[in-house]
């Protein structure tokens, strides 16, 4: 039984001999669906329009013949088999055409079992042969759709790696090298410049006031700041250095094959003239500074990381210095770093050990001489260093956040010593405390005075609160009501150091404080300065007028005294009346002045009074 791929098969017979085709329809057309042409031009026409299986076709023929039809056939139609016919005599024709591309041949006279074997076998190899390529073009086909995976995976791939590496070696911020690619370079230049005998420079640099930004302004608007300095900072150095992002306002800059301490001094000037121009954050323009310090190698260090950390100390002495300043590392500057980390171990322990002490210098009213207040000033006393000046110690505990716990402890230090007083029966005084800008941002700090003055027992119009000018100028909202909530508890608000920093008489107006407590830059002079006596006078006038009273702080020569009364101030601080003394010194100093005082009380000036802390 016919299978339908025979039955199915298109088959065309060409012959010139009208009996060679009958011959050969006849014998095929049961099986196949045979079509005859009886020329090579006859049939090619008919390949142009129609598709067959196979070609069976005699070699010999008037016109065109059949070796030369084969390779038309192959141009129309490259997957139809061709079978040659041959007569014996002419096997060497059947031989050539097999060679030019024909399936088979048959020879004549005709076998007819032969012939039909022959046509079946070819249009077997025939179907084969189309299957074969069918799955070598669907194979073709998969390889390439799988190449083009591959090649998207491998880009892909290619791609994510190259995040990954950004993410490494690259800050997503200020789109500035990290410092692990810092010091990668920095290994890699310092290698170099090392085996040329370049000298090359570390520059660390920092933003000054950074955290009032943040603090004020939000952090979008320090994440805005930080990516247009890191802007101006790539502009400013040349395509051999590399600047970098340490994280909170502080960068790196890496200068490679410099000269000289002048070019680094060049470098630095160059990026501090990129910050005149102000920047756009939160809506609003900013002028920023920067703090640079700089170390040379192999001069300063002959590694990363000691280049790093000599840079480091040196920005550290130009933030010391006010900031808007550049520092060369210098080898003294070591000793200090190593002093002030010292410093910083015993200072987490001198709490603790009890090692801190209160020392209180008297206020005295320009218009009685009675003592009326004092301040609260702490002091360090070391086992072994002895005395530590407030001035190398405080700075350290601000940087670090020692000053809220420190802080915390001069207040209920403070507030128990006077309340000890006021029980002993010495007079009622106001005690004064400095706060830092660190303690007042404290969310809790209306709790926590609260909570002292009534574990003290003290009343709150006995506690008075120093604050600096540039604190109170930072976030005023916050500050307002900061300041109100704490002038409900009862206690008196002063501004400390005025006319030292930039204050802004509109916002003072509405502050809710009670005393300005003016600077002694302006009283040093003031008996040969006719513009400090002239600033002083204003500044007691514009209290008088917003209701302040004023206090002077400095004042050290009867002079300076006598002027200041003259102008109206009403109280005076200095060492004219008496340094800070400790608790028991301070009261022989309150009895002579004030023995009237103490009379009324029946107590004796004499007596010890400790806090009960």
């Amino acid at each position: 039984m016919l299978n339908e791929n025979e039955r199915k098969a298109h088959i065309l017979i060409v012959d010139d001999e009208p009996l060679v085709r009958n011959v050969l329809l006849e014998l095929l057309g049961e099986k196949y669906e045979c079509v005859e042409a009886a020329s090579a031009e006859e049939a090619l026409k008919r390949l142009q329009n129609e598709t067959f299986n196979l070609v069976v076709s005699d070699i010999q023929m008037s016109g065109i013949s059949g070796l030369e039809m084969i390779p038309q056939v192959r141009r129309l139609a490259p997957d139809t088999a061709i079978i040659m016919i041959s007569g014996m005599q002419d096997i060497e024709s059947a031989i050539r055409a097999m060679r030019a591309g024909a399936s088979d041949y048959i020879t004549k006279p005709f076998d007819f079992e032969h012939v039909e074997a022959i046509v079946a076998r070819t249009l077997e190899h025939q179907s084969l042969r189309l299957t074969k390529k069918l799955y070598e073009n669907r194979l073709e086909e998969m390889v390439a759709a799988r190449t083009e995976e591959l090649r998207r995976e491998i880009v892909e791939r290619q791609r994510a790696e190259e995040k990954v590496n950004r993410m490494a070696y690259y800050d997503s911020l200020t789109n500035l090298p990290n410092p692990a690619l810092f010091k990668d370079r920095f290994t890699h230049e310092l290698g170099k410049a090392g085996g040329e005998r370049k000298m090359s420079a570390t520059v660390f640099l920092a933003l000054d006031r950074f955290k009032n930004i943040n603090d004020t302004l939000g952090h979008a608007a320090g994440d805005e700041l930080l990516r247009g300095f890191a802007e101006r900072l790539a502009g400013c150095i040349r395509k051999t250095d590399t600047a970098a992002y340490f994280g909170g306002s502080e960068f790196a800059l890496l200068a490679t094959e410099v000269s000289s301490a002048e070019d680094c001094a060049k470098i630095a000037q160059k990026i501090k003239n990129s910050l005149q121009k102000p920047f756009a954050c939160g809506g609003q323009e900013l002028f920023i500074t920067a703090s640079f310090g700089i170390s040379l190698a192999p001069v300063d260090g002959e590694d990363c990381q000691t280049l790093l950390k000599n840079a480091s100390i040196a920005l550290h002495r130009a933030r010391q210095n006010g900031g808007d300043d550049y520092q060369f590392y210098t080898a003294d500057m070591h000793e200090r770093a190593l002093k002030s980390l010292s410093l910083e171990n015993n200072l987490r322990r001198a709490l603790e050990r009890g090692e801190f002490v209160l020392h209180y210098q008297p206020q005295i009213s320009a218009a009685t001489g009675k003592m009326t207040g004092t301040e609260a000033l702490v002091r360090w006393v070391h086992p072994e260093l002895g005395m530590i000046p407030p001035l190398e110690f405080i700075p350290i505990a601000e940087a670090t956040g020692l000053i809220v716990p420190l802080g915390i402890w001069i207040l209920q230090t403070a507030c128990a010593q006077n309340a000890a007083w006021r029980r002993a029966g010495f007079p009622a005084l106001r005690v004064a405390v400095n706060l830092s800008l660190r303690q007042f941002q404290q969310s809790n700090l209306v709790e926590t005075v609260s909570r002292v003055l009534a574990e003290t027992g003290l009343e709150s119009q006995y506690l008075e609160l120093e604050l600096t000018e540039s604190l109170l100028m930072n976030n005023a909202e916050q500050t307002i009501e900061t300041l109100r909530d704490l002038r409900n508890l009862g206690i008196k608000i002063s501004i400390d150091d005025f006319g030292s920093g930039y204050s802004s008489l509109a916002y003072l107006k509405n502050l809710p404080i009670d005393t300005l407590k003016i600077d002694r830059a302006f009283v040093t002079d003031i008996a040969t300065e006719a513009n400090d006596a002239a600033i002083v006078k204003t500044i007691i006038t514009l209290s008088r007028n917003l209701g302040l009273k004023t206090i002077v702080e400095g004042v050290e020569t009867e002079a300076q005294s006598k002027i200041l009364a003259a102008l109206g101030c009403d109280e005076m601080q200095g060492y004219l009346f008496s340094k800070p003394l400790a608790a028991r010194a301070l009261e022989t100093f309150l009895s002579e002045r004030q023995s009237k005082t103490f009379n009324q009380f029946n107590v004796s000036p004499k007596t010890e009074i400790r806090p009960n802390i």
